[in-house]
């Protein structure tokens, strides 16, 4: 029996990359966009909310002078974008910008993101994602950096959420029971953060 199981009841949450699987990726991801963006002095614009804990980890990863911004998209109609929720600050033509994200789904979100970024004029668009499900991918769009690819699951921590909880999770959980965490909605944070 794994220890999630012993914690949660068997099926319940499984943890899927841990704190130090995370922490040593974007420390990969962060030295390649290093590399690649040296002398550029990048726009990082975090897609808002699920990007946030990824993007304070990248950025630190980045021996690189660089902006910071934050996007967050109006949703309406099963995922169709009408309006921005929150805007850049920065004027970014002529900029190259990093469009940093929690995770690339069906495509439909980062083709939005592209084409609103676009007719603002940057030099370049690259995107990082922490997570990749392509097995979803609806759209084909570009995806420059990730750091794993996942399947259907649902994920939370790091950033991704249930109904609002769970992004402050140092690593990533699938929960393979959601009737237990509506049950009680605090069973997996308070387990996690007991360990720590």
């Amino acid at each position: 029996m794994s220890d999630a199981d012993r914690l949660f009841g068997p099926g319940t949450v499984s943890e899927v990359f841990t704190s130090e699987e995370i922490s040593e990726r974007v420390a990969e991801l962060g030295r390649a966009l290093t590399t690649e963006y040296r002398d550029r002095s990048p726009v990082m614009v975090g897609i808002m909310k699920g990007s946030v804990c990824f993007l304070a980890d990248l950025v630190r990863n980045m021996d690189l002078e660089m902006e910071i911004e934050f996007l967050a998209l109006k949703r309406y109609r099963e995922g169709a974008y009408v309006g921005i929720a929150m805007d850049l600050f920065t004027d970014i033509g002529g900029r190259d910008v990093i469009v940093v994200m929690d995770m690339v789904d069906t495509g439909f979100n980062l083709d939005a993101i592209h084409q609103l970024l676009r007719e603002r004029a940057p030099a370049s668009i690259a995107t990082v994602a922490l997570l990749d499900r392509r097995v979803r991918r609806l759209m084909e769009v570009p995806l420059e950096y990730r750091g794993f690819e996942v399947g259907y699951d649902f994920l939370v921590g790091y950033g991704l959420d249930w109904d609002g909880r769970y992004r402050g999770l140092p690593s990533i959980w699938a929960v393979l029971d959601r009737s237990a965490l509506e049950t009680d909605p605090h069973l997996l944070d308070r387990h996690v953060f007991a360990e720590r």
